[in-house]
């Protein structure tokens, strides 16, 4: 997880560590839902990706 960029990680921590919902890990950022959303998505594919690479 520490090869992903600092925003992708405050964000998969945010959500998965501290429960945090979409609406307020935006509100904590100052970003729109819709832009915490695509974040994750694409922090959650780069983790996947180096999973089955066998990188993690």
């Amino acid at each position: 997880m520490f090869e992903l960029k600092p925003r992708y990680q405050t964000i998969i921590t945010l959500r998965f560590f501290e429960n945090l919902k979409l609406t307020e890990i935006a509100e904590v950022l100052g970003s729109s839902p819709g832009t915490v959303r695509s974040q994750l998505a694409r922090a959650l594919a780069k983790l996947r990706k180096k999973i089955n690479a066998g990188e993690a």
